[in-house]
């Protein structure tokens, strides 16, 4: 063996190791929390088809764990599609994934994708763990897909390039949330009688046109409503805890917020929509999500 080839050997051993961390994690210790039931939600899911929309603190574990209880539920009896906010151009490596043995190939190919080499929370063990937990449901025999609805990261504005403006900001923000909805409904259409549960930020999940930075703004879940009946907005309540996220001082984890409501998770409607949402998905602690691929 030649020096250079010994050399990258030994350069390349920590990220050996990294991944074998995060395949041995997605292996070994990811299961559905609650014995598989959150309270509230046999009445919801009486209902069918359904139109769910789960609004998330994104880089949490709980969070996507829960919505994998949710998924589990609907997809039971019924066929059920999960729809995440991830770029669309990933989703046939999604697809690849959920028919794989979920080995340490499969999991390499997942994670070797641009998308998984992001800080953002939608690239940490929380998501990959949802994604993992649907590969076993559809094992199991569950009727369940995922779709990846987010539009193309090369339509970002990179506010580095010449001819960036804060109106182009805004202007791709609209759009994106007009796609996303524009590309559920889409899914949809593909899966007549489906439950369609969608995983996004909170911001898209909102009902209510308008946001602190933009009024003309229309999130995802808006969209939606004006395309699809009867759809369920609900706000994910945390009792606090940590999230990973990017903030002034950099990526990580982050202490965060909330209200304590006890232990167990639930879902809760409300009479009418309350400050953007249909009800809220009680969540309890939350811990901070680290980077499934390191």
């Amino acid at each position: 063996m030649s020096l250079q080839a010994i050399a990258f050997t030994f350069a390349m051993i920590p990220a050996m190791l990294q991944f074998h961390l995060s395949y041995a994690y997605c292996k070994e210790t990811i299961d559905f929390p609650l014995n598989g039931h959150i309270q509230g939600t046999a009445p919801v899911l009486a209902k069918q088809p359904n139109y769910i929309v789960v609004g998330e603190t994104h880089g949490t574990m709980e969070i996507p764990l829960l919505v994998a209880v949710l998924v589990r539920s609907a997809s039971s009896d019924s066929k059920t599609v999960l729809c995440l906010e991830i770029p669309k151009t990933e989703e046939q490596r999604l697809k690849t994934s959920l028919k794989s043995d979920g080995g340490k190939e499969a999991v390499s190919a997942v994670l070797s994708s641009s998308h998984w080499s992001s800080k953002d929370g939608r690239a940490g063990k929380g998501h990959f763990s949802l994604l993992e937990l649907c590969r076993r449901l559809i094992q199991e025999g569950h009727d369940l897909n995922v779709a990846a609805i987010d539009i193309d990261p090369s339509e970002i504005p990179d506010p580095s390039k010449e001819g960036f403006t804060p109106s182009k900001a805004l202007d791709f923000a609209r759009k994106r949330d007009k796609v996303m909805a524009e590309n559920v409904v889409a899914v949809a259409n593909e899966s007549p009688g489906a439950n369609i549960v969608v995983l996004v930020g909170n911001v898209h999940a909102s009902l209510k046109k308008g946001m602190p930075w933009d009024d003309e703004y229309e999130p995802m879940s808006k969209h939606l409503k004006q395309m699809l009946p009867d759809v369920i907005s609900l706000n994910t309540l945390t009792s606090g805890g940590e999230a990973w996220v990017s903030t002034d001082r950099g990526v990580g984890p982050t202490n965060m917020s909330g209200e304590d409501r006890g232990e167990t998770p639930f879902l809760e409607l409300f009479d009418r929509p309350t400050n953007g949402y249909s009800g809220i998905l009680y969540v309890g602690k939350i811990t901070a999500a680290t980077p499934a691929r390191h």
